[in-house]
């Protein structure tokens, strides 16, 4: 009884910690389902204790009289009946549901490092793609009815042909925008709300540990054994005035000395084929974090330069706005055609650079 009370207080750490892991999708929980599940599998054996049923005959020479001596008799049958419980077996379970949900929390890591590289693997955010396409969106009609009136200015002859082709130029330069930036958004997957990569990379390392850090207690648990067997052993026409019996068993192995150095240089070899691995997650998302660093600085720098060109736009076109004129319009409908590409960009700009720096969290420098 103080053995089955003793493994549910060490269970109960790790029971709370699966309890309050955080959702990264459902990729992750059915790993984490499928990982605790072999777990409690694999567990279920060893802090069960293990049956033993033993019937045979014996030779009369191996029997022993209720005195403790020897004596010599014919063969006679003998049954022995029992139970085993390992002491290690307990602390290989509890060790084993441990690294269950340290490898749980290590895929979580890894599936919200996947997810980071998928939503960034073409470097530009849904928003900002949005936000660009709202500003050429709304510029269409406005473009369209530029071009109509050129054209109908063209017919009075109030306008000429090279100006009508310039504009049909300006219109068209607008679409191939529209057109690519439509195509761009729609291969783009949504975006998760996970933490940033360097937290998921840092979660990810110290689960990765704490993986190893159980997988070693593991090993090293297989250099010893304490058990306790107890049962009912009975030979048959032999008085035995106390059949019962309850033995106590204590194995070591001795490489157990030399297996802590080799544990140790284990934790350290892993942790760095772990972090360079060429196909590993790590490895991708260190990269990946390296270039989007710096997009994240020239685009910020792009931003400031759009400002001041953008203002310069805008504070033309208000200037035109107040004069009259047919030929002064025109050169007002071009000038509208610059602000609309600027406009669209530096919309796209600010949000990108705004997602680049939530994305990256404290990695945006």
């Amino acid at each position: 009884m103080r053995a089955w009370v003793m493994m549910a207080a060490l269970l109960a750490p790790a029971t709370a910690m699966a309890a309050t892991a955080e959702d990264y999708g459902e990729d992750a929980e059915g790993y984490c389902a499928f990982a605790n599940a072999v777990a409690n599998s694999e567990s279920s054996i060893l802090f069960s204790p293990s049956l033993f049923l033993d019937y045979g005959v014996v030779n009369g020479n191996d029997l022993t009289s209720g005195s403790g001596g020897a004596i010599a008799g014919p063969p006679a049958h003998r049954l022995t009946i029992g139970a085993r419980y390992s002491l290690v077996g307990l602390l290989r379970g509890v060790t084993n549901k441990q690294r269950a949900s340290a490898d749980c929390d290590r895929y979580r890591a890894s599936s919200g490092l996947a997810r980071f590289l998928v939503e960034n693997r073409e470097q530009v955010s849904p928003s900002a793609l949005d936000a660009k396409l709202a500003i050429l969106h709304a510029a269409r009609n406005k473009a369209l009815a530029i071009v109509k009136d050129v054209r109908a200015a063209v017919e009075r002859q109030r306008a000429t042909v090279e100006e009508l082709q310039a504009v049909e130029v300006k219109v068209d330069e607008l679409e191939v925008s529209t057109t690519e930036a439509e195509a761009q958004r729609a291969g783009l997957p949504s975006r998760s709300s996970v933490a940033s990569p360097g937290e998921l990379l840092r979660r990810h390392r110290e689960a990765d540990n704490e993986v190893e850090r159980y997988e070693g207690r593991l090993r090293v648990s297989q250099a010893f054994d304490l058990s306790i067997r107890g049962g009912y052993d009975r030979f048959f026409g032999l008085r035995d005035d106390n059949p019962y019996f309850v033995v106590m068993s204590l194995s070591i192995n001795p490489a157990a000395v030399y297996q802590a150095f080799a544990e140790s240089d284990a934790t350290k070899a892993r942790a760095r084929a772990v972090r360079m691995a060429n196909d590993g997650v790590e490895q991708k998302a260190d990269l990946l974090i390296a270039r989007l660093r710096a997009l994240h600085a020239g685009e910020k720098r792009r931003l400031v330069e759009l400002r001041t060109l953008l203002a310069d736009v805008e504070g033309r076109l208000r200037s035109l706005d107040a004069i009259e004129g047919e030929k002064l319009r025109r050169f007002r409908d071009a000038t509208w055609f610059d602000w609309v590409r600027l406009k669209s960009e530096h919309e796209f700009l600010r949000v990108h650079v705004a997602e680049l720096t939530q994305t990256l969290g404290g990695d945006g420098g």
